[in-house]
């Protein structure tokens, strides 16, 4: 059964940082600047992003996959740096969606067919957009007072509404014990709806220490 815990801790501070930030100009993206078309489901880059799918492969390649514009949104809104921008051709004269290119550079923008996009995505009824992302860096303020503890939340969605709940109360940090979902895992991640960004976390493939009382299940 997992247990839920609630604990103070002072741990150790590094600043909330992506991996490597994109050093390229964001440039414009208009109506006269459509992104380079992809029709070949043996595209390197759709290939890549299907396989994020895997938590093993978001590990080995230090990837994560964001679908739809509000997560992709936040994504840019905590200062990460998209690597790759696949759009359904369906979704091209969107203008909210004009406004999330224009965040990019136009050079990683790519469009694709309907059911080219409906292969790489994850959902049944696909957003339109997808984005790669270097996994952030899970880091925790310098002295949190308030430190949400999961120890195997192994349900993504039950994680990721954790997370999210987490957001809305305030909690400085979470740390993910052993046995605990992939928080950057496409379940996860639409259960957060982008709480990922703003709850900083950090991942620790241990126990819980003894000090901690357990204070609920989940």
């Amino acid at each position: 059964m997992a247990a839920v815990f609630l604990a103070a801790a002072v741990l150790p501070s590094v600043q909330r940082a992506a991996r490597r930030a994109s050093t390229a100009r964001l440039l414009a993206f208009t109506s006269d600047m459509k992104p380079q078309h992809l029709n070949s489901p043996n595209n390197p880059r759709l290939k890549l992003a299907k396989r994020l799918h895997a938590r093993r492969q978001r590990e080995k390649t230090g990837l994560i996959l964001l679908e739809g514009q509000r997560l992709i949104a936040d994504a840019l809104d905590a200062g990460l740096s998209a690597d790759f921008v696949l759009v359904s051709d369906e979704q091209l004269r969107d203008g909210a969606l004009d406004r999330l290119l224009a965040r990019v550079p136009a050079e990683i923008a790519a469009s694709t067919t309907a059911p080219l996009f409906r292969d790489v995505s994850d959902t049944t009824t696909p957003a339109g957009v997808l984005a790669l992302f270097q996994k952030p860096i899970l880091t925790l303020p310098p002295s949190p007072s308030l430190v949400l503890v999961c120890d195997s939340i192994s349900d993504p969605g039950n994680l990721g509404t954790l997370l999210r709940a987490s957001a809305a109360a305030g909690v400085d940090g979470c740390l993910l014990m052993a046995g605990c979902a992939d928080p950057w895992g496409p379940k996860a991640l639409r259960a957060g709806m982008g709480a990922q960004f703003r709850v900083p976390m950090m991942q620790v493939p241990l126990p819980p220490p003894e000090p901690f009382e357990t204070m609920g299940d989940a």
